[in-house]
């Protein structure tokens, strides 16, 4: 059963991966609304002011963006260049899954597979697999801090890593921080570890605070160049604040996004139910668990994941009910995934100790439930009426450039450009931002508030004509 676990799961994974090259060489999934807004920045702002509030109430780690932009600029902010950054981050971390899970989970066989399967089934593995935003780094660097837990448990054991692995360790501590802005999150648990290794008179405890100090002056350095930028953005917080309890403490609403969480391992009806309940259980087992390992005075590898996974999910709870971070949305959650599918897996092996058959048989229907996970909405995204109109939208924005570049006259936009998402703001913009404008083409484009519209402005304007898309519909106006 082991074999086919990790055939399966590699062939999934070869799926998800061949889909997202598709997506990001030809143009076949358009930008959608915060893609369109990192890439106005991306395109229109200098390095310089990249480090000042982002514009279209966006944030990115800087760092991370000035790379971006640097990559996309050298390719004139083609469709692939803004795609690949996230693809290539995305396929490392995929790749760093399978190797981290045989290091994490050795001889495990199906569970190391469910680990890894459940990883890439989150929704923002699929979902923002090629999408010009951060959250495939975060997820990826939430599989190095498993690694740092690792190699630092190695050396309070007393086994030591040869110089070069240990300068990695060291340099991961120092770069991650400026990559991401759930690392420090991510990093809180070793600290603690550390801290834990400290009073129980561990072994090496100045090659293991070393890098944690390094890791504490990378934090500081993205706290003031990059985080305090995303706590005084007016425009974040009013975003977000419905997804936090706003009116004090409420015990109901802490438990319901608890719940909403854990079901976001899931899509649809009641699969989310039980995706949630094993969530759930799985955490509250490792929470429970870890509670004794705590008083043992060596630990396991194994052991300290528990612990580690445990305390992070207790964490984020925390952060979530002093209003520092939402628990019901995914994207902001990714930094969790590792941590929450060792709990996960974790209590599979704790059954399997006890009902092996029962154990492999539900451990086995749960890696086929997160292929299914990773299959269908890969499946849908290329069939889906819906997308086939914003196909459609994207393709006429392409049109109107085109056209308007030919004919040397100014483009017309309604919001439809925007679809879905058309009643959220003028257009103008994004047509600025498509990979077929060029930046300083000097045609001007204008945002229309309907189609009917056109023919007022192209006479304010005094112009002779105009191209005009309406995002169903491309058309050259003229007196």
């Amino acid at each position: 059963m082991a074999t086919l676990a990790q055939w399966a799961t590699l062939l999934v994974l070869a799926f998800l991966v061949v889909c997202g090259f598709i997506t990001v060489w030809w143009e076949v999934h358009p930008f959608f609304l915060d893609e369109w807004a990192i890439i106005y920045n991306i395109k229109y702002k200098t390095p310089q002011e990249l480090w000042g509030q982002l514009d279209k109430t966006q944030q990115f780690p800087r760092v991370y963006l000035h790379i971006v932009q640097w990559f996309s600029s050298w390719w004139s902010y083609s469709y692939t260049s803004l795609r690949l950054p996230s693809f290539m981050v995305h396929c490392c971390g995929l790749a760093y899954c399978i190797y981290l899970s045989g290091r994490l989970f050795p001889g495990a066989g199906v569970y190391r597979w469910l680990w890894v399967l459940l990883y890439a089934a989150y929704p923002s593995s699929v979902f923002y697999f090629v999408l010009t935003k951060q959250y495939t780094m975060e997820m990826f660097l939430a599989l190095v801090g498993l690694a740092q837990l690792a190699m630092l448990a190695a050396i309070n054991s007393g086994r030591l890593p040869g110089r070069g692995k240990y300068l990695l360790l060291c340099l991961s501590f120092v770069v991650a921080p400026l990559f991401s802005y759930t690392y420090p999150i991510v990093a809180a648990p070793l600290f603690a570890m550390v801290g834990i290794n400290t009073i129980l008179r561990g072994r090496n405890l100045g090659r293991q605070w070393a890098p944690l100090l390094l890791g504490a002056v990378g934090i500081v350095a993205l706290y003031f160049t990059d985080i305090r930028l995303v706590q005084s953005d007016p425009g974040m917080k009013n975003y977000w604040k419905d997804y936090y309890m706003t009116h004090g403490f409420n015990l109901r609403e802490l438990l319901y996004n608890i719940y909403m969480y854990f079901h976001l391992f899931g899509r649809g009806g009641p699969l989310m139910v039980l995706v949630a309940v094993v969530g759930i259980s799985a955490w509250l087992y490792g929470s429970y668990r870890s509670v004794a390992l705590l008083r043992q005075k060596e630990r396991t590898l194994r052991e300290w994941l528990v612990i580690y996974s445990a305390a992070l999910i207790w964490l984020s709870v925390a952060l979530f009910i002093l209003n520092k971070i939402p628990l019901n949305a995914h994207r902001l959650n990714a930094y969790k995934t590792p941590a929450a599918a060792v709990l996960i897996v974790y209590m599979f092996q704790q059954l399997h100790r006890r009902m092996s058959r029962a154990a492999l048989v539900a451990a086995g229907a749960y890696l086929a439930l997160q292929a299914v996970f990773i299959v269908q909405p890969c499946i849908r995204q290329f069939t889906d009426p819906a997308h086939q109109r914003t196909m459609l939208i994207y393709a006429n924005g392409k049109t109107a450039i085109t056209l308007a570049q030919q004919e040397r006259i100014p483009l017309f936009t309604t919001s439809m450009t925007l679809y879905p998402h058309q009643d959220i703001d003028q257009a103008d913009w994004v047509i600025k931002c498509y990979p077929l404008y060029p930046k300083d083409s000097g045609i001007p484009v204008y945002p229309l508030s309907a189609g009917s519209a056109a023919d007022s402005l192209l006479d304010a304007l005094g112009l002779p004509a105009a191209v005009v898309t309406t995002g169903d519909s491309v058309f050259v106006l003229t007196h």
